[in-house]
């Protein structure tokens, strides 16, 4: 099912490599050079769930298709299989009564919106390579990755995103200098992998995106990257898979979530003399759910970042971020409509979130009509429009019934596990009084992330926060200009 050009590219990926400097160019050789203060010559990054945020796409396109939450435990075997099998999985867990695997004819079945599984494969497929490139970064990922670089090799180890990497890393130029694997079972020392031309670098060219070059490894002809062991390489996921694998293929460095009290867990690691930690017992518990919870005095010989606070109120006309700099200029990249879909309902009572936990107000709209399956669950930007707006000013306010900015957010809200799928726009623009009850037309011009499951309240701001400063400025061009006569009464 996958196009062949990148389907080749992920039967061809194989080994991790090292410290000698491979063939580089735009000055990257010293990004390739571990120095000796660093006792790990290697960091192991499971890409997709410490790096990037790729599954939450992938959940949310799903969830698209299908026209209904599907649950995470579902999607978890995009982590652990090939995508066209793992999408087959998912679409018949969905079905209505699946007996799993074990079904005599899935092939067969057809839920609400009748497709096959194929079709439903298919269709996953073209969705995730239209906004793959889309794939944003996981808060603090672009700090660590910068500060790590300067002093040993990082190994990024792709997984779930498959045959779709090229057009995933493209758009981050800070992964350029790591190196790039896409089957954990490369890991393994001494694999058959290491025979084939299958190491990659990732290049930043200068059009400030990002190129993935095979490069030769140790043994090959030539060849001038050496692979790393379970010796001198540290694992860095928060996927209990992830980890297990990598224990198998022996492997007993990882980086751990930072203990909150002054308890040893005896089961999950043991310390030796000299302050290493070699876990021989792996759980989510043990492991970090995101990269600044890692325990960072198991990466011996480098410098400790200094914590980042992040606030608890979403500041929505701000234009800048102090915390995330990097993670705005990702945030920018968003998939355009090529024309506006417009979206018409009433505005209800909600949950009061918006308000009293974020600090950023939302109508929240009942829909007349079921929504575009393009408008996957995740954040929005586009024009709102209510037939009546009371607009702060004047003496006394004034009737001004014209569009105004808005970014909005449709899904599930998964860091609080809505069960049904909820419309909140944020309009920026301050009102004297309520408006539930109005009807509100809703001008949709582009897709900025999907939705997503922060691991923390700061992130889940910070991520808010980056979504609305990317929707003011991308209202502010001349095409999103000529857009707001669409939704005006």
């Amino acid at each position: 099912m996958l196009s062949n050009a990148i389907g080749q590219l992920s039967a061809a990926v194989g080994s991790v490599f090292g410290h000698k400097k491979p063939s580089t160019e735009h000055g990257s050789s010293e990004q390739q050079h571990a120095p000796e203060q660093c006792e790990y010559s290697f960091i192991v990054v499971d890409l997709e769930g410490c790096f990037l945020d790729w599954y939450s796409l992938v959940n949310c396109l799903c969830r698209a298709i299908l026209k209904k939450k599907v649950e995470n435990q579902t999607l978890e075997c995009f982590r652990t299989k090939a995508f066209a099998e793992a999408a087959k999985e998912v679409y018949f867990a969905s079905l209505p009564g699946a007996g799993g695997e074990g079904d005599a004819q899935p092939h067969t079945h057809h839920n609400s919106v009748d497709m096959t599984v194929e079709e439903f494969c298919t269709r996953l497929e073209g969705e995730v390579r239209k906004y793959s490139s889309m794939t944003k970064p996981q808060m603090g990922a672009i700090r660590f990755c910068a500060h790590a670089k300067k002093q040993t090799q990082l190994v990024l180890v792709c997984g779930g995103a498959g045959g779709f990497v090229e057009e995933v890393v493209a758009h981050h130029p800070w992964l350029a200098g790591c190196l790039l694997v896409q089957s954990i079972d490369a890991l393994q020392p001494n694999s058959t992998h290491t025979q084939q031309n299958c190491v990659f670098e990732l290049k930043e060219s200068a059009e400030g995106r990002v190129s993935v070059k095979p490069v030769c490894v140790e043994g090959d002809e030539g060849g001038v990257c050496v692979m790393p062991t379970p010796d001198n390489s540290i694992v860095l996921t928060s996927s209990v898979h992830f980890a297990h694998k990598c224990l198998s293929l022996g492997y007993t460095h990882f980086l751990h979530k930072q203990k909150t009290d002054t308890k040893t867990d005896g089961a999950a690691h043991t310390q030796n003399g000299d302050g290493d930690c070699a876990h021989t017992h792996i759980t989510q518990e043990t492991l970090p759910s995101n990269i600044e919870e890692i325990e960072w005095s198991e990466l011996r010989g480098i410098e400790k970042l200094p914590p980042t606070s992040y606030p608890y109120k979403v500041m929505p006309q701000d234009d800048l971020t102090e915390n995330t700099p990097g993670e705005l200029a990702r945030w920018k990249h968003t998939h355009v409509f090529e024309s506006p879909l417009l979206l018409t309902g009433k505005v209800v009572n909600g949950f009061g979130r918006g308000s009293t936990m974020l600090g950023i107000p939302t109508a929240n709209v009942e829909p007349n009509e079921p929504i575009s399956t393009q408008l996957a669950p995740g954040v929005y930007y586009g024009w709102a429009c209510l037939p009546e707006q009371v607009c702060v000013g004047g003496n006394g306010g004034e009737t001004k019934p014209s569009a105004v900015k808005m970014v909005m957010s449709i899904g599930y809200n998964p860091f609080f596990d809505n069960a049904k799928l909820t419309i909140e726009p944020h309009l920026f623009h301050h009102y004297e009084h309520s408006f539930v009850g109005q009807h509100i037309t809703l001008c949709i011009l582009g897709y900025i992330r999907p939705e997503a499951a922060y691991p923390n309240f700061g992130h889940l701001v910070q991520a808010i926060q980056l979504d609305c400063i990317v929707a003011r400025q991308l209202l502010q061009s001349d095409e999103a200009q000529t857009h707001t006569h669409t939704c005006a009464y």
